[in-house]
């Protein structure tokens, strides 16, 4: 009997700060906004980054449009769909 694997999940990020303090404090703004933000912590080339995501999906077409909504109404040019 084979296991299910688990579905990608798709979210979107928006920044990344090399302080915590930043990351968080930009999350929360978010988060008073309503929407489904997180912080996670990743190390890159020896250097850790904080991270700014937006929600979670296993379909990638709410990430792209959750995406484009972000930029629209948020300001955020840079933000791109993120898998894990």
């Amino acid at each position: 009997r084979e296991q299910a694997r688990p579905s990608r999940l798709w979210a979107v990020q928006v920044a990344a700060f090399a302080r915590n303090h930043d990351a968080e404090t930009l999350a929360g703004k978010l988060k008073d906004k309503g929407y489904d933000a997180y912080v996670m912590v990743a190390e890159v080339n020896s250097k850790v980054w904080h991270r700014v995501r937006i929600g979670q999906t296993a379909e990638l077409p709410k990430a792209l449009e959750l995406r484009k909504r972000l930029q629209a109404t948020e300001n955020f040019a840079q933000a791109y769909v993120a898998g894990r």
